[in-house]
């Protein structure tokens, strides 16, 4: 019996380290912003405002699909919608860990 409950314990273990493991990071949004705004990846920092990319509302789609295929997850739009200008990198990858569904 106590056998079971440690492999159950494992289990868990593992699920909840898993479900720990970021989607993205600062060198994923490095690399969509590059692709899709065409800006430099040493001028993003985790405290860069979106604003300063002066992205439109088209822009911000394009750079949310091109993280969603390099993280592999789903980007709500509901999740997409906290995303404004005022909003970090640092903020923006905050939200998608914690929020954005893996595939």
């Amino acid at each position: 019996m106590d056998g079971e409950l440690t492999n159950e314990a494992t289990v868990v273990e593992r699920a909840e380290t898993a479900q720990k493991t970021p989607l993205i990071d600062i060198n994923i949004v490095r690399e969509a912003i590059k692709t899709e705004l065409d800006i430099d990846p040493e001028n993003v920092t985790p405290d860069t405002l979106l604003d300063d990319f002066d992205p439109d509302s088209l822009d911000m789609l394009d750079l949310v699909m091109e993280l969603e295929e390099l993280a592999g997850a789903t980007i709500s739009d509901e999740l997409m919608a906290k995303f404004t200008r005022r909003t970090t990198v640092r903020q923006m990858i905050d939200l998608i860990n914690n929020e954005a569904k893996p595939d």
